[in-house]
């Protein structure tokens, strides 16, 4: 009585008018429905949702290697985007108004909370930081849940790629990472 025929290829808008799927022997296994709602995510069963933070040095190459390996439905914060987001596109890259600081910290822990709790149906989540203190690296992962993922560039080639893309007055971000950076 506490059995219920399951799709294991799950049937959709899409697929629920092809036999293949919705009446196919190979497609239905008969399991309780407490294994049901886990397996289709119902009722406080959620699928895993692994959340990766992506440090390293200022043009270490962290926004690259994450969209080298995100996917589509995939969540990526990245607080250079969010000053992006709000600030007037006329301004240089490097340039933050305090007077949106706020802002851009309340959204970026607005996605924090988000990720923490994990709202959405997000899979995968990545945040970009530099942070290159271990204490707040771990903290921050301990309460994503999320696994770190150290992006290595030596000091000279972020520097080098600050200058190639224009952003010279990144040194010193740069030399200050390297100077507060600990394992």
């Amino acid at each position: 009585y506490d059995t219920i025929a399951h799709h294991i290829e799950e049937l959709t808008d899409e697929n629920v008018s092809d036999a293949m799927v919705s009446l196919n022997p190979d497609n239905i296994e008969i399991i309780c429905f407490k294994c049901h709602n886990e397996a289709h995510h119902r009722f406080g069963y959620k699928a895993y949702k692994r959340v990766y933070i992506v440090h390293g040095a200022p043009f270490a190459g962290k926004e690259d290697y994450v969209n080298s390996i995100a996917e589509t439905d995939d969540l990526i914060v990245n607080i250079e985007r969010l000053w992006a987001a709000v600030k007037c596109n006329r301004l240089p890259d490097s340039t933050k108004p305090d007077a949106l600081k706020a802002i851009v910290f309340g959204l970026r822990d607005k996605l924090y909370s988000d990720i923490q709790y994990r709202r959405g149906k997000w899979a995968t989540a990545y945040v970009i930081a530099t942070l290159p203190m271990v204490g707040e690296r771990e903290r921050l992962a301990d309460t994503l849940g999320a696994e770190l993922i150290h992006i290595d560039t030596d000091e000279e080639t972020c520097k080098a790629r600050a200058i190639e893309k224009n952003f010279s007055d990144s040194e010193k971000w740069i030399t200050k990472y390297f100077e507060e950076y600990s394992e």
